[in-house]
């Protein structure tokens, strides 16, 4: 009878893995050979590996994500396509990343940023290997991708019609902004991959959910808000920017904008929080995240809420200390 039983479950997780492979295989062909719709589909690379962590377990889960690359390794020769890789290695390897951390039960702060850090550690290991097989060092071929990134920007700018003196602008100074993202290439990283953990792990609860899996309990993201000791790190890079010496002042322009990210999500906190307060239509939600894609000076405007939050306390989280009971009065 026991014979019989453990027959079933391996029956039953090979069933599994295989219909693993071919959803997770599926979608990352979708993503690699389709550019418009792959690329914004490209963030949701670690919800499907995620996903079959948490059903099928470490084993089955590691054997789906494995089987997948090898499908798609296998296509890219057959369509002779110049497709990277690196990016599904990567975003792959955070999908395995989250679903461990997402064991720990931890805060949704933790949680998210224990992500975004071993997610970029990954991501150094891939850059330095890469680096070596291409005979360069780490820092040139994080600027050549720069340089080439920019060039292909530059390039989608002109066949969308933007006006010619801007597009000038552009490639006259084509090589100080690949110089400049490559020197906050660290802090662009991290909040990259945060943004990508972040939105994976949001859907993540609602698939986890529908499916009755476990998934830690993060209260009211609403009420989400950055240590207060933060402030203090993030006065200290900006005063580090004054400092005379390059290294410390690239330092601190990284730590800045990895501050300023913090800050900015809890500024949408802060926005969600009215949101569901005021019960808003969602055309009007859309409306001002599309507002806040397209533009930057609006993600500043919320990171300073959020920052400013720390004193004004705009969602009224805080509970008034109570009077001390002096007595009844005479």
């Amino acid at each position: 009878m026991g014979m019989v039983r453990e027959e079933g479950r391996n029956r039953l997780m090979l069933l599994g893995i295989l219909r693993g492979t071919f959803i997770t295989s599926l979608f990352f062909l979708t993503v690699a050979l389709t550019p418009f719709v792959g690329a914004m589909l490209l963030i949701f690379i670690p919800l499907p590996v995620c996903f079959y962590l948490a059903a099928l377990g470490r084993a089955g889960g590691l054997a789906v994500l494995v089987l997948s690359l090898l499908v798609l390794t296998a296509a890219q020769h057959a369509v002779a396509s110049q497709l990277s890789m690196t990016a599904f290695i990567i975003l792959g390897g955070l999908g395995v990343i989250m679903s461990e951390i997402l064991k720990k039960n931890l805060t949704p702060g933790w949680t998210v940023g224990l992500a975004a850090l071993i997610g970029v550690l990954l991501m150094g290991v891939m850059i330095v290997v890469g680096s070596a097989i291409h005979g360069r060092a780490p820092g040139e071929h994080i600027y050549h991708y720069m340089q080439v990134m920019v060039t292909e920007n530059i390039k989608m700018y002109g066949e969308l019609d933007l006006p010619a003196e801007q597009l000038q602008f552009l490639k006259d100074n084509s090589a100080r902004i690949s110089r400049i993202l490559a020197f906050t290439f660290p802090a662009l990283s991290l909040i990259g991959v945060a943004v990508i953990a972040l939105i994976d792990i949001l859907a993540a609860r609602l698939l986890f959910r529908l499916r009755a899996l476990p998934f830690p309990d993060f209260g009211k993201l609403t009420c989400w808000r950055a240590p207060d000791h933060l402030v203090w790190l993030f006065i200290l890079s900006g005063a580090c920017l004054l400092v005379p010496q390059e290294a410390i002042r690239l330092s601190a322009l990284n730590i800045l904008a990895i501050c300023l990210f913090v800050y900015f999500l809890q500024g949408l906190a802060i926005g969600e929080f009215f949101f569901h307060k005021r019960k808003t239509p969602f055309f009007l939600r859309l409306l001002f995240y599309f507002l806040l894609m397209i533009q930057q000076y609006l993600m500043l405007l919320i990171a300073a809420v959020g920052l400013f939050d720390l004193w004004i306390d705009f969602r009224k989280l805080t509970a008034p200390t109570p009077k001390p009971d002096q007595g009844p009065k005479l």
